[in-house]
Parts: structure tokens; sequence; C-alpha cells
């Protein structure tokens, strides 16, 4: 039917700044996007609309088993995913503009499987499961520190090898499998999001293994020299996963490599043939099934935490009414109900 509104004109401004000082001086209606970083800057917050829609996007820690054997064992990516409290870590990293997500398919498509396995914060499950897997906590003190010192000059190079690896560890209280420290480094891209997000998961870690590393990437070094080389041992990156639940590019065993979106190069040939069969049906309750059961085994074996899925933060001042929409897939989306869109309202007397 004919819309309600009959023009709209964009106006593009240089940048960010730019564009929420035009919002604040009454100059523009709405901003396409606003980081939750930015929101403070706005100013007349009571005369606007915020609306948080779902976004098919999901931040997640990805593993790299190969550049540290100890993740090759899945009780301790099990343990580092129980040691991260992922409602603390949204409320703080992303001011709550945020979904908890349990794997890699979001809520609300239809292939979702609510009863997969959860990770839900519990330090006591972490500890139990590193212990299990041969994890045992010892104590390195001031007299160690010297001894180690007098062993570096030692001809037997194992003693100076474990010597060289107390000195690194310093005093304190460490994990120790078989002569090797537990150690974790996190690399993620330098911004304010994920800066601030691998800062609390490294405490969190911290608190758990006793050493935890981070590492910021450029934004424009990220993916060449990163995640093409798996240049680490656990990223903090996000994806973009589009409306189709189809996770193939991403997690099946043919994507793995500098070519691939198989960031974690995880291979599993149930998972494979699963994700094959659905992208080759066309039936909805037939590629439901097969998703759901690939939910279960990534879910299980863990090649990667995932943590949230951030909403889009569509701003738009309250004159406007009638916009509905709830989820989007690109940007633009947030028009797709417009038509319904209204401004002035015809006043009605009543007698």
């Amino acid at each position: 039917k004919k819309a309600n509104i009959n023009t709209i004109s964009f106006k593009l401004l240089g940048n960010l700044t730019e564009t929420i000082s035009a919002l604040n001086n009454n100059l523009i209606d709405g901003i396409s996007y606003l980081p939750e970083s930015d929101k403070g800057q706005v100013v007349a917050q009571d005369s606007l609309n915020f609306y948080n829609l779902n976004l098919p996007k999901l931040s997640a820690v990805f593993f790299n088993i190969k550049a540290n054997p100890a993740l090759a064992d899945k009780k301790v990516r099990q343990a580092l995913a129980y040691a991260i409290d992922k409602n603390k870590l949204i409320n703080e990293a992303v001011a709550g503009n945020a979904r908890i997500i349990d794997g890699p398919v979001l809520p609300n498509s239809f292939a979702y499987n609510s009863k997969v396995k959860k990770y839900d914060y519990s330090v006591a499950t972490s500890s139990r499961l590193l212990t299990e897997a041969g994890w045992k906590t010892v104590e390195l003190t001031v007299a160690d520190m010297a001894k180690a010192k007098t062993d570096l000059t030692a001809k037997d190079e194992m003693v100076k090898k474990q010597a060289e690896a107390k000195i690194k560890m310093g005093p304190g209280k460490w994990l120790i499998k078989n002569n090797d420290y537990l150690t974790i480094t996190l690399t993620t891209v330098d911004n304010q999001e994920y800066g601030q997000t691998a800062k609390l998961i490294a405490k969190f870690w911290f608190e758990l293994t006793g050493n935890t590393e981070g590492n910021l990437a450029p934004a424009n070094q990220i993916q060449t020299e990163v995640i093409r080389p798996r240049n680490f041992a656990a990223l903090l990156y996000g994806a973009i996963t589009g409306a189709d639940p189809d996770p193939y590019a991403f997690w099946h065993s043919s994507q793995i490599g500098q070519a691939g979106l198989n960031i974690a190069d995880y291979a599993n040939k149930e998972a494979d043939k699963l994700l094959e069969d659905g992208r080759l049906s066309s039936a909805l309750e037939a590629r439901r099934e097969k998703y759901k059961k690939f939910q279960e085994i990534i879910a299980e074996d863990e090649p990667a935490i995932f943590l949230y899925s951030p909403n889009y933060t569509y701003v738009q001042a309250k004159k406007i009414k009638g916009l509905n929409v709830k989820s989007i897939v690109s940007p633009s989306d947030r028009f797709s109900d417009i038509g319904q869109w209204y401004i002035n309202t015809e006043k009605k007397i009543i007698w």
C-alpha cells in the first residue's frame, strides 16, 4: 500500500563525530549505526529511540591446537569455556548490548538447537576438568628462582630447559603437566570492544591457570599476520553468519587453510557429513535435524568458545513511529517495514 511518509533524505557525513553532532543539533532524525562506546556523546537521548536489532554476527574465541599443544586436549578447551562469565563479559565489555550464544547457529535461526551442551560459568568445573586432564598446581618460590638461575649453566639440556621455563614463569602458583606450564596467549584485534572483552577473558583465565598473556593486533594486520598464517593460540574474533544457518564455510574441514574461513582448522568427519547433507537438502525439517546434530558435536568438541552475538543499534527520533523490525541480515534491512512508518497523526475529537 501507499507509504505514510512522502520523502526520505539520506545525508552522508564524513565520520561518526560529525554524524552525532548533526543528530544533537536536530539536523538529522536518525543514525544508521551507533557503537555502544559512542552512545554517551548523544545529548538528547530522551527524544530518541535506540533500537537494538538482532544481527547475524557472533563473537568467539577460536583455538589453534597446533600453536599450543595443551589446547589439543578437549578437557582443557572445555575448562577454559567454563571459566568465562558470559553475563559479566556482556555487561562490562558491550554494556549489555548483546545476546549470549552457545554455538555457531544463532538463537533466532530455525536450525537453532537450544538443548546443546552449555558452558555456564563454573570455576569448580574448570578446575576439575584440568585436574582430570593431568594438570597439577605447583608453587615456585624465590629460592626456586635462584636455583633455576644456577641451573642455566648446567650441561644437561633438559635441566637448562626446565630452568628457563621456571624463570619465565617467575614466583607463584602455576599449572604444570609433563614439565610444561599451562600458558594461554589470547590474541584479538586492537579496538575498544574486543580489547575490553579480551582483558576480561584474560582475567578469568588468569584466575584459573595463573598465567595468561594478551596480544592486540592492529586492525589492518589481523588478517594477513594473524588469521591467515594461523599465528595465534586463542583468537577472539567475530564472524558474520548470514541469513541462512549453514555453517559449512566456517567449520567444514575443506575450508581449513589460509584460503578458508575455518579459523580453528577444525576437522570432524561426522560434522563434515552433516554439513554436506544439510546444504544439499531443500527440506526445512531435514536441514534442521542435520544442523542440530552438528551443533551438539561442536558443543562437545569446543573448538571455539562462543561468547555473544552483538546487537546492531539503530537510532531514530521518537517522532517517527511504526518501526517494528527485530532482526536484520544487513544494515539496510532496518528499512524493511518503512511503508508502515509515520510521523503525523490525525487528531480525533471525542464529544
